[in-house]
């Protein structure tokens, strides 16, 4: 099976990794109650405090405040508040309180204020975890012998407050003879977890192998430490807690955090020294969240340089529609630096960032899949909704996911989200989605959305998604209770994402194959010679372009004559670099992103020709071609001579105006238009319909700025 992410090291997966107070969840917040289910808690019975007498208990007083003493024990071993305590979830409607007015920012990129709270920092317990970022649970539990856990059973709180009779266990001396100040001792030094109290149960009552059990015990009890990950679900810190400016920046240390700090610093003086405008070309991809979440000007400034460091620095990362908004909110938080940083470090790690776009084109089918196996409900909604059964149609309506998160949920709700997402990895995303549209689900009922009786299909999936869109925006319920949502969906495994998730990677390439070869007519792409270097495209699309060539160019590898960014913007010294090659391969990116070029078949030195300019001002052959990279299918769409067939050569109307130039002036394919023209020192250019290779304007606004161009040498032979 392929790996689903890029490099570095993955999230650990366990069985009860799921696994949280149920009792935490507050219900009283929750418009679905119903959607939870709760276990009763085990009834113990105690001979301290006041209590009622019972015939079981033989006159003795059973203890009414049992259940509270369990929860205490629970909650003193998870170090979570009691509800009493739960005050702070009312922080977040203070956010904009006449106390927060002199409240100094966290940055000077946005007015995210920071103030106090009562939700307890808990920032020493994640740094004394030595593994931020995996559950350390790879050591196996210690064994220990069933004397030496006896001997601390029947010291313990729980040992005591079994009755023998109760219990059907004679003939054991179960009261501790140990003086109230000793038994205070041990119970201080004793704390079970719920679990463990219903293994004590099969131990005493169900007389059961006592090895077995007290190896249960000790597993369970290990098992349950309280990591970073039940922290970081369980905290429900708001958005101006001071957590944030020192939390985010740990959970994304690693080794190369500080040299990644210095390494955005001297870069963006690089990008301010060539005085050149660039937008980073995450802004032009289809899918991108342009949410910046009311940064002011200065940050969004900051914004669009780190970006641009991000691309120039990361080149392999063709597709990355979450960067802009997640940037643009660890802005609100920390430094550019340190953001830089920490994006380093997730592109780095495996499992964060996805960074293809068969990835992010297969996510949706992997979402879809997952509520279909984990919400049934949701996903039969879905399926009467849409009146069909077609898994592609119904995968239609999942292509926001990323807005729902990053442009539809509230700000409090998108930072705790991001909060998980920084130790759990994409995953806390998928989960996030999937809530998304339980929720959704759930709201139906309610009858807040319209009847689609009578509307076509594509009407259909648009009023779902916009409904799912409304339903991120009015999200309803509390931070704690929709982290509660998305951790609720038990069993979802890693491994059963990774595995959606490769079989539907596949799936995209088959399609897009398919479009490739009916959408444009391609030579045969046996190339027996290594692709050319480039900067701007990737081997894909360079042996693809080397294919297009005639067969007897492609026995050699294209050399490099001139690099706008290394050779400089002047049309003096490109002439000077690429006048003598025989034949020319041009590759152009522009500042929003767009791609194309061309081949040229003759020397550009022919311009200098006066004789044969004297006829006419154009020169080359129809072996000529230009060309466009398509974004989505990640080729190259190959646009050939339009007299290059031999019924097509007969028309005498078919122009034939391949190439010219002047000494500030290079223009590639006309006939109504110019295909390429670039003009003004190497730095701008139009394209615009042409005649000569019948195609359409190569960029969409006709107008563009040169942010790259090389030109490559085409040999005959070796």
């Amino acid at each position: 099976m392929t790996t689903v992410f890029q490099g570095g090291q993955d999230v650990t997966d366990t069985e009860d990794e799921d696994v949280f107070d149920e009792e935490e969840i507050p219900l009283e917040k929750s418009p679905f109650t119903r959607g939870f289910k709760h276990v009763d808690s085990v009834r113990l019975k105690s001979v301290d405090g006041p209590g009622q007498p019972g015939q079981a208990n033989h006159g003795l007083p059973r203890s009414s405040s049992s259940l509270a003493r369990l929860s205490m024990f629970i909650r003193r071993s998870l170090r979570i508040p009691f509800r009493s305590q739960r005050s702070f979830t009312g922080d977040h409607s203070k956010w904009d309180g006449a106390a927060m007015e002199n409240a100094r920012c966290f940055t000077s990129n946005s007015p995210t204020k920071m103030g106090p709270s009562e939700v307890p920092n808990r920032l020493d317990e994640l740094l004394d975890n030595k593994r931020l970022n995996r559950i350390q649970r790879s050591s196996p539990a210690p064994r220990v012998s069933l004397k030496d856990v006896s001997k601390s059973f029947k010291s313990s709180p729980i040992w005591r407050s079994i009755d023998s009779e109760d219990s059907g266990y004679s003939g054991c001396s179960l009261e501790s003879s140990d003086d109230a100040k000793s038994r205070s001792e041990s119970e201080s030094q004793f704390t079970l977890s719920a679990s463990s109290y219903s293994i004590f149960h099969k131990l005493f009552l169900l007389k059961t192998d006592h090895s077995k059990v007290i190896n249960e015990i000790t597993i369970k009890n290990f098992a349950e430490k309280d990591t970073v990950k039940s922290i970081i679900r369980k905290t429900d810190w708001p958005p101006r807690h001071e957590i944030r400016q020192t939390l985010w920046k740990e959970l994304c240390r690693g080794k190369d955090f500080d040299s990644s700090r210095s390494l955005y610093i001297s870069e963006l003086e690089n990008v301010k020294r060539s005085k050149r405008t660039t937008h980073p070309h995450f802004l032009k991809e289809d899918g991108v969240v342009i949410h910046n979440f009311d940064l002011n000007e200065r940050g969004a400034l900051n914004l669009m340089s780190l970006l641009t460091v991000i691309e120039r620095m990361r080149p392999e990362v063709t597709s990355a529609p979450i960067l802009y908004p997640l940037c643009a909110l660890m802005l609100h938080f920390l430094d550019e630096a340190d953001v830089f940083a920490c994006i380093q470090y997730l592109l780095s790690s495996k499992g964060f960032i996805m960074t293809s776009p068969i990835q992010w084109t297969a996510a949706p089918y992997t979402i879809c899949a997952l509520i279909k196996k984990h919400k049934a409900n949701a996903y039969n909604l879905l399926k009467r909704r849409l009146n069909t059964d077609d898994d592609n149609l119904i995968m239609k309506t999942m292509t926001d996911w990323l807005s729902w998160i990053f442009g539809g949920l509230p700000f409090m709700h998108v930072c705790r989200v991001v909060d998980c997402f920084l130790v759990e990895g994409h995953k806390f995303f998928i989960r996030t989605a999937i809530s998304i549209v339980y929720i959704w689900s759930k709201m139906q009922k309610t009858g807040q959305f319209d009847d689609l009786s009578g509307k076509s299909q594509d009407e259909r999936i648009n009023v779902i998604k916009d409904e799912l869109m409304h339903t991120a925006q009015h999200i309803g319920i509390s931070t704690d209770t929709f982290i509660l949502t998305a951790i609720k969906i038990r069993n979802l495994r890693s491994s059963t994402i990774a595995r959606f998730q490769a079989q539907f990677e596949e799936k995209v390439k088959a399609e897009w194959s398919h479009k490739r070869h009916s959408v444009v007519r391609r030579d045969h792409r046996d190339i027996f010679t290594e692709s050319f270097k480039s900067d701007i495209v990737d081997s894909e699309v360079a042996i693809d372009l080397m294919a297009a060539l005639p067969p007897r160019l492609q026995l050699a590898t294209p050399v490099l004559l001139f690099r706008l960014s290394q050779d400089g913007a002047s049309f003096t010294k490109l002439w000077n670099n690429i006048d003598e090659a025989s034949q020319t391969l041009i590759l152009i990116r522009t500042s929003e992103g767009d791609i194309f070029g061309a081949f040229c078949s003759s020397p550009w030195s022919e311009r200098n020709d006066r004789r044969e300019r004297s006829k006419t001002k154009y020169f080359g052959t129809g072996e000529s071609f230009v060309w466009r990279l398509d974004k989505k299918l990640g080729f190259p769409v190959i646009y050939f001579w339009a007299g290059r067939d031999a019924a097509a050569q007969q028309d005498d109307d078919i122009p034939q105006m391949f190439m010219t130039a002047g000494d500030k002036l290079m223009v590639i394919g006309s006939g109504s238009g110019d295909a390429i023209r670039i003009s003004e020192e190497l730095t701008q250019g139009m394209s615009r319909a042409c005649k000569t290779f019948n195609s359409p304007a190569l960029v969409e606004d006709e107008a563009y700025l040169i942010d790259e161009l090389e030109v490559f040498e085409v040999l005959t032979s070796v």
